[in-house]
């Protein structure tokens, strides 16, 4: 099931009372609502056969409207338009592609087995049959910079793909990178410089109004022990929105013609504890006191300091701060 829940290896016999047992625990108006998804493999990588026993168990669920749809995740060069019409028919609505980079020599350097190409293949085919899209991003993977990941993402976000999630690389045990960390071939960044980067490529994504459903890969607080090098943090997605948001207020407070050591921001609720950061770290960084007024308005964020009233579009600033990027990338190549 999406999000609700981790499970490993049902069969298709299996597969109806997980769902079932899955759907009597969430609430009466979500029925209908959710969707069943394939995870965690290559779904479309398994035989045409194998893959219609698991859609003949959800199909009906689907019918008699306790499902909304089906959501799987797949490489990029295991698509095509003869599994697409089987994915139509049963009633698959979102298709999400393992990129991990758009840079053909880390993905050569990581053995991922397909090129950059064959993901922009593969987004285009999946759009032509009307599905909801969505790409898998890595960062700080074996052989990227800051400044690779960074133009991985622009060229995802030039994709235009409806969905994205973006997944530091973590050095977990036993995993084939663990021998390259202890090695010390293969560094990856902190949490800080991760941070930073993540908050980029949130702008990049925002910019094109291309929503990233999730940062980090999930790990359970018992699988912690198994982290052993790399960005690992279990709210690391709430601090890169905090970072945006640090950066947000920074542009207006910094103003030489404020003065003041206390602000009122006016926005939505639900950017609250993004705003203030995580422990109320982006207030500890300004150094100011904050008094937040909740407003109706989802897409402005008004600003007073002092003698100063900032009244910030969301869109125009993250369309603004991403031309910014996109020009400092392009001049590093021009240099």
């Amino acid at each position: 099931m999406s999000e609700t829940g981790v499970v490993r290896s049902l069969l298709p016999s299996q597969l109806l009372e997980y769902i079932e047992r899955r759907l009597s625990y969430i609430p009466p108006k979500a029925i209908g609502k959710v969707q069943v998804a394939f995870y965690g493999g290559t779904f479309s990588g398994l035989s045409p056969e194998f893959q219609q026993d698991y859609l003949n168990v959800v199909r009906p669920l689907i019918e008699n409207g306790k499902v909304d749809s089906i959501r799987m995740s797949t490489r990029p060069d295991e698509l095509s338009s003869e599994l697409l019409e089987i994915y139509k028919r049963y009633g698959v609505k979102t298709i999400e592609i393992g990129c991990q980079s758009m840079d053909d020599n880390i993905l050569h350097l990581n053995r991922r087995g397909h090129s950059s190409a064959s993901v922009a293949e593969a987004v285009a085919l999946c759009k032509s049959f009307g599905f909801e899209t969505g790409i898998h991003l890595m960062t700080g993977m074996y052989g990227a910079t800051h400044l690779s990941d960074l133009i991985s993402a622009i060229k995802v976000a030039d994709l235009q793909p409806d969905t994205v999630r973006i997944h530091p690389t973590l050095v977990l045990k036993n995993a084939p990178l663990e021998a390259l960390y202890k090695k010390r071939i293969y560094k990856p960044p902190n949490l800080k410089e991760t941070i930073e980067l993540l908050a980029d490529e949130l702008i990049i994504f925002w910019a094109e109004e291309i929503e990233v459903i999730r940062i980090g890969l999930y790990i359970p607080p018992e699988g912690y022990k198994n982290v052993i090098g790399g960005p690992f943090h279990p709210a690391i997605g709430q601090m890169a929105k905090g970072e945006v948001y640090y950066r947000l207020l920074s542009s207006v407070l910094n103003n030489p013609a404020n003065s003041s050591n206390s602000f009122t921001v006016y926005a939505s609720q639900k950017f609250f504890d993004t705003i203030r950061g995580q422990h109320n770290e982006n207030l500890k960084r300004i150094k100011s006191r904050l008094k937040y007024v909740v407003s109706q308005i989802d897409d402005k964020i008004i600003v007073e300091s002092g003698h100063t009233k900032k009244v910030i579009t969301l869109n125009e600033w993250y369309k603004t701060e991403a031309i910014k990027i996109r020009t400092a990338i392009a001049d590093k190549y021009s240099a």
